[in-house]
């Protein structure tokens, strides 16, 4: 199988994992860029890690659903993954 892979700027990340949550954590992140639909890309420092954070949500009160995404090429921006949250899909009826 294909690993699915993304890129932003000069970073590219592998999806590691996902999976629905209740909820999502407070995370202490800051403004990093905009993106060209305007979806806000926030960094969070944890320690000597630092994650991107990109909140696609609609609907910010219901459970989201968040993807896990490694960075392949990190390098001096010390970038070790990326949470990309979204709303939970509703089944079909």
């Amino acid at each position: 199988m294909t690993a699915l892979t993304a890129t932003i700027g000069a970073l590219t990340f592998r999806l590691r994992d996902e999976r629905p949550q209740s909820d999502l954590p407070e995370l202490p992140a800051r403004p990093l860029m905009l993106l060209d639909d305007g979806t806000e890309v926030r960094v969070v420092d944890s320690g000597a890690q630092r994650y991107l954070l990109i909140d696609h949500r609609r609907d910010r009160t219901a459970n989201p659903h968040i993807e896990f995404w490694e960075c392949l090429n990190a390098g001096e921006s010390e970038v070790v993954g990326l949470y990309a949250v979204a709303d939970l899909a509703r089944p079909v009826r």
